[in-house]
């Protein structure tokens, strides 16, 4: 990961970086520490990666997608605080679901929905399922595809805005 600051641009880098986090290919802290040893003066591009890594932080239980983090810089870029990630609720089973994103204080849930994990049949159903459960719950369930995230960010900050009862002055 270090090395590959020196030859590709940051959004390429960003794109790696998140690939390999999510699937656990790459360990934060070990990142940390390799670039402690390098970060000299002679390697300046290891800045981007430090910054990269300082947004993700080290706290979540499981790292975020692209799509996922390309949906927080939508957020950050819009002046709208970050949601909870990866937050876990009760199901409406034994079991508990993760959702991509979550305002407790406002009962907002957002899914960002990329083709790599929600395009099975069998998975859309239980997203639907989910949504309907929270929905009947009191929750305001939001859920963008990549589509709207790279395509459209304002219609994301939008929906976002109306959801949390944020009043955009223009």
């Amino acid at each position: 990961m270090v090395d590959l600051t020196a030859v590709l641009q940051p959004d390429a880098l960003e794109r790696v970086l998140d690939d390999c986090l999510h699937r656990g290919l790459i360990e934060p802290g070990r990142i940390h520490a390799r670039m402690d040893e390098l970060g000299g003066p002679g390697r300046p591009s290891i800045r981007a990666l430090k910054e990269m890594l300082a947004v993700r932080g080290n706290q979540l239980a499981m790292p975020l997608t692209v799509l996922e983090n390309k949906f927080l810089n939508i957020l950050r870029k819009g002046g709208i605080d970050e949601p909870e990630a990866q937050v876990s609720v009760e199901s409406d089973t034994e079991t508990k679901w993760r959702l991509d994103f979550a305002y407790p204080g406002h009962k907002v849930l957002i899914e960002v929905d990329g083709r790599r994990y929600h395009a099975a049949r069998r998975r859309q159903k239980n997203d639907m399922r989910r949504d309907n459960v929270m929905n009947v719950r009191g929750w305001t369930v939001l859920r963008f595809t990549w589509e709207d995230v790279v395509n459209d960010p304002e219609y994301v900050l939008d929906l976002v805005r109306q959801a949390l009862g944020i009043v955009h002055l223009v």
